[in-house]
């Protein structure tokens, strides 16, 4: 068996000529280059970095570098010097050979919203994760909404008395067909705040027929489908799985007159990164901007709940305080 350091030593051998580092190819140079002002321009930890310093060394890994594939460690030594989790790179998917075609991700059908009445009073709903990049992801964003639309709607019964949003095990994607999902639930707009570095926030509203993020004054407009009992309480329940866009829609309800939330700390991917495709399909998501609740209060790291719950109580914990709201 091979030594590592061995095969480190033939790796180094093949990027390094007898004259010192072979250049990188002038595609895999301009391809490093977009990725980098992308991210100088657009994180929002930008300006705590000394790229004078940092730049030199990420050049060292594109030594040899060829296809855009070679360029990705030195991409990710870029954003590691960002010292913030939400940015990455997504690498794409590989092809079948002789396609010829620009490569793209997977399109495997979403798990979408699930729902059951708990009870026979309590609209029950859980939200899986949802990916919208890559081909059809409009259309996989419009059917999660649809699905919990649907849900939401025939659990609107007469001796309905609350609402239980379960976003445990949300990874997260594309919070707007969730927070589309759930309108009428939500309450008052602004749901929550975008907030860049500036100190410029966009704030999450209701607003011509969708919900969106905007730094405009735009008028609001009525809830994209009504519910007899939009009003009635609401138990968030989240846990460590809840991440990035799952808790971004728990953020959404906190300020809501009678809710609560329940479980345990989420996974603190509290910021709002934005995906940009480079030339090979590959996927680079930068953080942009903090977060802040409909309070005023902004977040970083995890969201705490409300009330503290091991997992197999969680749900019995929102029920029993469903049911004491009821009862007012």
């Amino acid at each position: 068996m091979l030594r590592i350091s061995t095969i480190v030593a033939a790796i180094l051998a093949l990027a390094i000529s007898s004259d010192g580092p072979v250049p990188p190819t002038r595609a895999a140079k301009a391809y490093f280059q977009r990725a980098l002002d992308l991210i100088r321009h657009h994180h929002r930890n930008r300006r705590q970095v000394d790229w004078v310093k940092l730049i030199p060394q990420a050049e060292i890994l594109l030594a040899g570098a060829k296809r855009p594939a070679d360029t990705y460690d030195a991409i990710r030594l870029v954003l590691a010097a960002l010292h913030e989790r939400h940015s990455f790179l997504l690498d794409p998917y590989p092809l079948p050979a002789s396609t010829g075609a620009t490569p793209t991700r997977t399109d495997a059908g979403p798990l979408m919203p699930s729902s059951r009445l708990v009870q026979s009073r309590f609209g029950y709903v859980r939200l899986p994760e949802l990916d919208t990049l890559g081909p059809n992801g409009r259309e996989r964003g419009k059917a999660y909404t649809a699905t919990l639309r649907r849900a939401l709607l025939s659990m609107d019964r007469a001796d309905l008395c609350g609402w239980i949003v379960d976003l445990r095990g949300n990874g997260g994607g594309n919070m707007w067909p969730m927070l589309r999902g759930l309108d009428p639930l939500l309450g008052a707009a602004p749901f929550g705040f975008f907030v860049l570095p500036d100190g410029t926030k966009e704030a999450w509203i209701r607003s011509e027929g969708s919900i969106f993020s905007s730094s405009d004054e735009l008028p609001p407009s009525q809830p994209l489908f009504e519910l007899a009992h939009s009003a009635a309480p609401v138990a968030v329940l989240i846990g460590r799985g809840t991440a990035s866009s799952g808790e971004m829609t728990a953020l959404a309800f906190v300020g809501r007159p009678r809710t609560r939330v329940f479980g345990a700390a989420s996974a603190g991917f509290t910021t709002a990164n934005m995906p940009y495709i480079l030339s090979d399909g590959a996927v680079l998501l930068i953080t942009e901007t903090s977060v802040r609740d409909r309070t005023g209060r902004d977040y970083v790291g995890s969201i705490e709940p409300d009330e503290h719950l091991e997992y197999f109580n969680i749900e019995t914990g929102a029920q029993r305080w469903l049911a004491s709201q009821c009862a007012r």
